[in-house]
């Protein structure tokens, strides 16, 4: 909702501009708006799905990050094998 509000926000800045009735520091303000708007947004999603990787780690009895990096750790250190 935020975003589309400034998406319309910059769209009509720009249009402004291109009829003389205001400065390019607004096209400019309302594009970091936007910009912002949409990180947030960004930020916001990535939270939830962390949230519910928790969620379904926690009603599995399991922590999938954990073993994610014990899969990770395994990987990048491989046993050591002499040849004889």
């Amino acid at each position: 909702m935020l975003v589309e509000a400034a998406k319309d926000a910059t769209r009509l800045a720009r249009l402004r501009y291109q009829g003389g009735s205001t400065g390019y520091l607004e096209v400019l303000t309302t594009g970091s708006n936007l910009y912002a708007a949409q990180l947030n947004l960004v930020n916001a999603q990535q939270g939830e799905a962390l949230a519910l990787v928790e969620l379904y780690g926690a009603l599995v009895g399991g922590s999938l990050i954990a073993a994610s990096d014990r899969q990770d750790s395994a990987v990048s250190s491989p046993t050591k094998r002499t040849c004889k």
